[in-house]
């Protein structure tokens, strides 16, 4: 991966975009009201390929499948909102051995309350359920820190609008 802002020929390990690497792959996006702009509806479901140009091999713990759901449902200045995501399973090799990373689900709830049409509030709770999320070491051992980690997680906004 090459490190922004720095020689082009700088490689640094990581995750990501790794130059050499080639994926492919197909998505799918539905949504739309349920009841007349109250109870809306989005779907998201990605499936895809990929495989390291230099020798062909499949990328390591590539997310060959993810779903995506979230019903909301909007009350007076109030829209709260349900989801599931959903990752496949995933393979890699670490350390010269084969490894698997199980398939998992997280239910997350957002509420947002439009004060007035400059200020907003928004509570999310990712992993309501409090799931353990499994990250291979290779991946982990790059990141300080693992996005929506292991336990519920509870974020605030508060946004204005100049």
């Amino acid at each position: 991966q090459r490190v922004p802002d720095t020689s082009p020929t700088a490689v640094k390990p990581g995750y990501g975009n790794t130059d050499g690497q080639v994926v492919q792959g197909v998505e799918l996006d539905v949504k739309g009201d349920l009841v007349a702009q109250k109870l809306t509806h989005k779907l998201n479901l990605s499936v895809k390929t990929g495989e390291n140009s230099a020798d062909d091999s499949d990328i390591d713990f590539l997310d060959t499948l993810t779903a995506n759901y979230m019903l909301s449902l909007l009350t007076g200045c109030m829209t709260n909102s349900l989801s599931v995501n959903y990752i496949g399973e995933r393979e890699g090799d670490q350390g010269g051995s084969s490894k698997t990373v199980d398939a998992y689900a997280l239910l997350n709830l957002k509420t947002t309350c439009e004060i007035n049409e400059d200020l907003s509030l928004s509570i999310t709770v990712i992993n309501i359920l409090g799931q353990d999320v499994a990250y291979p070491e290779i991946v982990s051992g790059y990141l300080p820190e693992l996005p929506g980690d292991s336990g519920t997680n509870v974020y605030g906004k508060l946004s204005y609008k100049f």
